[in-house]
C-alpha cells in the first residue's frame, strides 16, 4: 500500500474522502472540494484519484435523488391547482400520503442507503478496494486510462 504526500496510506485518505462525502451537506461540500482538489492535483495514486472522484460523483447523485424527492409535493400542488380549475378538488387520504408521508419515507430510505453505501465504501477503501458500480466504473475507466 502506497503512502500519500501527507504521509498517510492511500487507503486511509480514500476512506477519509468517502466519509467527508457522506457528510457532504453544508460545509461538507467545501471539505469534499478541498480533499478532491488535493487528491487530483497533488497525489499520483490512480486508485486514490478514482476513489475520490467516485465518492464525489456519488455524493452528487444522492443529492440529486433528494432534490427529485422534494419535487413530489410540488408536483402534487400543480395537479391540485389544475384540478381546481375544473372544479374537481383533489383531496383525501391518498393525496395527503403522497404529499407528506411518501416523500418522508423515500428520504429516509435514500439517507439510510447513503449512509450504508458510503460507510461500506470507506471500509473497502482502507484496503484500497472499491465497490463496483458498473455505469460509474465505465465512466471512470474511460477518463482515467
Amino acid at each position: 500500500m502506497g503512502k500519500t504526500k501527507l504521509g498517510v496510506s492511500a487507503g486511509l485518505l480514500g476512506a477519509a474522502v468517502c466519509l467527508v462525502c457522506l457528510f457532504g451537506s453544508g460545509m461538507g461540500y467545501i471539505g469534499t472540494f478541498v480533499l478532491l482538489g488535493y487528491v487530483l492535483l497533488f497525489e499520483e495514486n490512480i486508485w486514490l484519484k478514482r476513489t475520490a472522484v467516485k465518492a464525489a460523483v456519488l455524493m452528487f447523485i444522492f443529492a440529486l435523488i433528494s432534490v427529485f424527492i422534494g419535487f413530489i409535493p410540488d408536483f402534487m400542488e400543480i395537479i391540485r391547482n389544475l384540478m381546481s380549475l375544473f372544479n374537481k378538488p383533489l383531496e383525501g387520504d391518498a393525496v395527503y400520503m403522497i404529499e407528506s408521508k411518501i416523500p418522508v419515507l423515500l428520504s429516509n430510505v435514500v439517507n439510510f442507503a447513503k449512509y450504508i453505501f458510503f460507510i461500506a465504501l470507506a471500509v473497502k477503501s482502507l484496503g484500497q478496494k472499491t465497490i463496483i458500480i458498473p455505469a460509474l466504473d465505465r465512466m471512470l475507466n474511460k477518463h482515467f486510462n
